[in-house]
């Protein structure tokens, strides 16, 4: 249950603090489709498609925008190849996606820095709606930081009214003679040819780099998430060798993670603070979980059967240093007036724990 948490926590922290990341008023959401980036940086396979699932993850909970499944999309272009062209993406998001919008990322290395960059087309209108980029340094979190800063802009840019993109088909005539039908061909084949040549242009949009901070809840629910892509992996991490020098390093790994989400604590989005907080809760629920039931380091049947007892009595005191935070998490929900659904599962675990749910002084 708590590793299905991290999907709950997209939700929550966006939908919390949707008034600070757009300024447009909303209007009726449309299917889009985001494409895996064109990396021209030295970047790995893994990095680049944390990075992809990143960027669908906080676009699809900014914004109108109904996002594709990143899974699906990567699924499917994975035997279709690169599809990172205008020309492709017009013909492959309607036709394999039902989608009318689309994003090509793009990861650029120049010089010494790197240049993240993300493309908004509207495909039945041929119309790139936005173009912008940002630089920074090539690190991973660098890019991620820079990759908020695109993707929250986007999310600024409202999707067009289905009544403004297509406009009504006049009435068909009647048509008497066979005649008249060969005069409609012909006129049908020219208009054709017509369009297909105004369609060969694209109106593009001029790049704008950005160079400050205008959303300042959508980047830090940006970072947040990402946050929470460490919370997962570190559940699923294998920590290996001998139990005494395994757990050694994960409780080092713990207290990194634990430092990450103090500094959220105090973040300008006040769910951020509250999902933080009960964040921690969890990072010792997980290790205790892992700690008794022997994950940590390789043990042996027999030995584990003998050291049983002192790991359960170690990980009950892990059990108490996350209700802590779980009261704390309740607490501040309650001070800030905000409804989160970590809340719930944080009474829940003190329920259980037998330990109350205001913090006792």
């Amino acid at each position: 249950m708590l590793r299905r948490a991290l999907w709950v926590a997209s939700v929550i922290v966006v939908g919390a603090s949707s008034s600070g990341c757009s300024s447009t008023p909303k209007v009726s959401g449309e299917r889009l489709v985001i494409f895996p980036p064109r990396v021209r940086a030295r970047l790995s396979r893994r990095d680049a498609r944390a990075l992809y699932d990143h960027a669908t993850q906080l676009l699809s909970t900014r914004g109108s925008y109904k996002v594709v499944d990143a899974r699906a999309v990567q699924k499917t272009m994975r035997r279709r190849g690169r599809c990172t062209s205008f020309k492709c993406q017009a013909r492959e998001a309607p036709k394999r996606f039902g989608a009318g919008s689309s994003v090509a990322l793009s990861l650029t290395r120049e010089g010494s820095s790197c240049r993240v960059g993300a493309e908004l087309y509207d495909l039945p209108r041929r119309v790139m709606l936005a173009n912008v980029f940002k630089r920074s340094q090539c690190k991973v979190d660098a890019l991620r930081e820079a990759l908020d800063y695109v993707m929250c802009r986007l999310a600024e840019v409202p999707p067009e009214p289905e009544d403004k993109k297509m406009a009504a088909k006049p009435a068909a005539r009647e048509i008497g003679s066979k005649r008249d039908k060969r005069r409609k061909k012909k006129t049908k084949k020219r208009r054709r040819r017509r369009v297909r040549k105004k369609h060969k242009k694209l109106k593009r949009a001029k790049p704008q780099e950005i160079t400050d901070g205008s959303t300042p809840g959508c980047i830090a629910a940006g970072s947040y998430l990402w946050a929470d892509r460490e919370f997962e992996a570190f559940g699923k991490q294998a920590f290996r060798g001998r139990p005494a020098r395994a757990e050694q390093r994960s409780a080092e790994r713990l207290l990194a993670l634990k430092s990450l989400y103090d500094g959220y604590a105090s973040s300008p989005v006040k769910a951020v603070q509250v999902a933080a907080l009960c964040r921690q809760g969890m990072l010792y629920d997980v290790y205790a979980d892992r700690l008794a039931k022997g994950e940590i380091g390789r043990w042996r049947p027999s030995a584990y059967k003998q050291g049983r007892p002192s790991l359960e009595q170690r990980a009950a005191s892990f059990r108490k240093h996350g209700a802590r935070y779980y009261q704390r998490c309740v607490q501040r929900a309650r001070d800030l007036g905000v409804t989160h659904p970590f809340v719930t599962h944080a009474k829940a675990r003190l329920s259980a724990l037998g330990q109350p749910a205001a913090p006792t002084k």
